[in-house]
């Protein structure tokens, strides 16, 4: 992609209150293939390009400040600062405080180990009786709903046979109202027939009585 040599090139701007910087990326051949930091940090963590070592990148103030001093403890700590062993040191020494705070967090928690072990045991046997009411609180529900169900068996087998009953005695009225009509038809009937058997009673009582009055005068 960038070929055989990679240049960066920084743009340095006044605009802005602070200034502004761009990167780009150059390959071999000085065609711009990259741009911005982020492009810069990839190529640099590719390549295992250490910028703030000053054996990498030497910048002008550490070369002034290594020429021009010639105390021992100023190039030791350039040493330290080349081969990255000031570093390893301070990781060293955080690593070690971060093992001694294990250490002391572990003591503290071995201590209270005990008193949160018997804290789990009695939340557990809670859980334990706490479980076991809603099982039998499950199991009453269940009781009462099946004893619901029985009385509502039981009143429906009352109502059936309260139906039942209300059936015959229907039946018994139909029946009954049919006799009634039935009597009462003939009853009618015979009023009708001893009404007009009256009636010829009448007449003929009548037509006895004219041929009777010429028999009187003679």
């Amino acid at each position: 992609q960038y070929g055989p040599e990679i240049c960066i090139e920084r743009k340095l701007s006044s605009a802005g209150k602070n200034g502004t910087s761009a990167f780009k990326v150059l390959d071999s051949n000085l065609r711009a293939v990259g741009h911005g930091m982020h492009t810069v940090r990839q190529i640099a963590e590719r390549l295992n390009i250490h910028v703030d070592n000053p054996c990498v990148v030497l910048k002008q103030s550490a070369a002034k400040q290594f020429l021009n001093s010639a105390k021992e403890r100023d190039k030791y700590r350039f040493f330290m600062q080349a081969s990255k062993l000031g570093d390893f040191v301070d990781i060293l020494r955080e690593s070690h405080d971060n093992v001694e705070n294990a250490w002391e967090q572990h003591r503290h928690t071995s201590d209270a180990f005990s008193v949160i072990q018997q804290q789990y045991d009695e939340c557990k046997r809670n859980y334990d009786n706490l479980l076991s009411i809603q099982a039998q609180e499950k199991l009453i529900r269940f009781y009462v709903r099946s004893e619901h169900w029985m009385a509502y068996h039981r009143q429906q087998q009352k109502v059936q046979q309260l139906r039942n009953k209300l059936a015959v005695v229907q039946h018994r009225i139909c029946v009954g109202r049919d006799t009634f009509d039935a009597k009462k038809n003939a009853l009618l009937q015979k009023v009708s027939q001893a009404k007009a058997m009256k009636l010829k009673k009448e007449n003929a009582t009548k037509k006895i009585a004219r041929i009777r009055e010429p028999l009187t005068d003679v």
